[in-house]
């Protein structure tokens, strides 16, 4: 009996059995797996999104063909059709991922478009912002570990064991620059991670504005006062005390028989004068 269980033919037939019922098994939860992670687009209400029932939310953003962070409020507020609004906000609410109902009502005015990866992390503008990325969903998948939150069962596993795709999109939120929370557009399942400390980005220095410069007030020359010439008073001439001051003598138009007594000028006899001069008349003196 030992020889048999021991023989080579016993091993491999052993081998071969087991093999057949692993195998199947293994592939049964393979496509477990794919029917809950992606919903087969030709058969969606939503293509390209998640209508099915281990999305948090049915369709997630899904709105007419596009995402908008509108769906996920709605939903959040009045349920998805198949999910209720109660059941959404308990998981979303979970100690895990804090998602509040103030954080859903400004959804719109802080999110950002950008991913998570199979890999765990968290990607904005291509950088890295958070990592050890783990996602929520309503069914059991393995690997999975199973929560209630007030009356709602869910599962959370690291998105290496939940995604088929490399990467989903996603609205990411971010506080004081550093990562929050996000949830996946195409079905609305909540992301927690690990956020990384980036770096703070660095303020533009502030260009201090030129400063104009002060132009010096333009110094007026002094002006020296010109001296006025000093005019020297036309001194008179000093006439002899007792003598009487000189006059100019008047030009004198011709006279006749007429004898002028002028004490500082002498007067030469008139032409019209007669060289001999009238008796009783002296002669003027000649100049």
């Amino acid at each position: 009996m030992r020889d048999l269980f021991t023989s080579p033919k016993f091993l491999t037939i052993s081998i071969a059995i087991i093999a057949l019922i692993i195998i199947p098994l293994t592939l049964i939860e393979v496509q477990s797996q794919q029917t809950i992670q992606q919903h087969a687009a030709t058969n969606s209400p939503c293509p390209g999104y998640n209508g099915d029932s281990n999305a948090v939310i049915w369709c997630g953003s899904y709105d007419n063909g596009i995402s908008t962070v509108r769906q996920i409020v709605n939903k959040y507020n009045n349920g998805d059709g198949h999910n209720s609004a109660k059941s959404i906000q308990n998981i979303y609410s979970y100690s895990l991922f804090h998602i509040s109902s103030t954080n859903i009502k400004n959804l719109g005015t802080y999110e950002k478009v950008g991913s998570v990866d199979k890999n765990g992390n968290v990607i904005l503008n291509g950088t890295i912002i958070a990592t050890n990325a783990v996602t929520a969903g309503r069914q059991y998948i393995s690997g999975s570990t199973k929560h209630t939150n007030n009356g709602t069962v869910f599962y959370t596993r690291p998105t290496k064991v939940s995604f088929l795709n490399n990467s989903l999109p996603a609205y990411i939120v971010m506080r004081n620059g550093k990562f929050l929370f996000a949830i996946l557009q195409s079905c609305g399942n909540p992301i927690s991670a690990t956020p990384k400390n980036l770096p703070k980005p660095t303020a533009k220095p502030t260009a201090k504005p030129t400063a104009k410069p002060t132009a010096s007030p333009t110094t007026s020359p002094t002006v020296s006062p010109t001296t006025s010439p000093t005019v020297s008073p036309t001194t008179s001439p000093t006439v002899s005390p007792g003598q009487p001051s000189p006059t100019i003598c008047p030009t004198l138009a011709p006279v006749q028989n007429v004898h002028i007594v002028c004490p500082n000028c002498q007067l030469n006899p008139s032409p019209s004068l007669s060289s001999n001069p009238s008796p009783g008349i002296s002669p003027s003196p000649t100049l």
